[in-house]
């Protein structure tokens, strides 16, 4: 886990993703599903309104009701806030 603490670009988390078994070694995963929701999340974030802080929160928010938690690095903007569950996310990737 060390290794996302140190990565600079999102990371996600699903709660409801369902790749193939990691012991199959025919299969390759399909990440199609978590792949749509972040182009959705992506358009609803646009349309959400001005303001990076408007459209990171509302990314967020989008990812976490389809069942995904996005943490992101330097795509986070300063002095917007942030939820309090992204906070323990946070003190967890550590």
């Amino acid at each position: 886990m060390l290794a996302l603490a140190a990565c600079s670009t999102p990371v996600e988390f699903s709660a409801s993703a369902n790749p193939p078994p990691w012991n199959d070694p025919g299969g390759d995963a399909d990440f199609s599903g978590m792949d749509n929701t972040m182009s959705a999340c992506k358009t609803t974030a646009k349309a959400a309104g001005a303001g990076r802080c408007t459209q990171v929160r509302a990314y967020e928010a989008c990812m976490k009701d389809r069942g995904y938690i996005t943490v992101l690095g330097p795509e986070n903007p300063p002095n917007c806030g942030q939820p309090e569950w992204e906070q323990d996310v946070r003190k967890w990737l550590k």
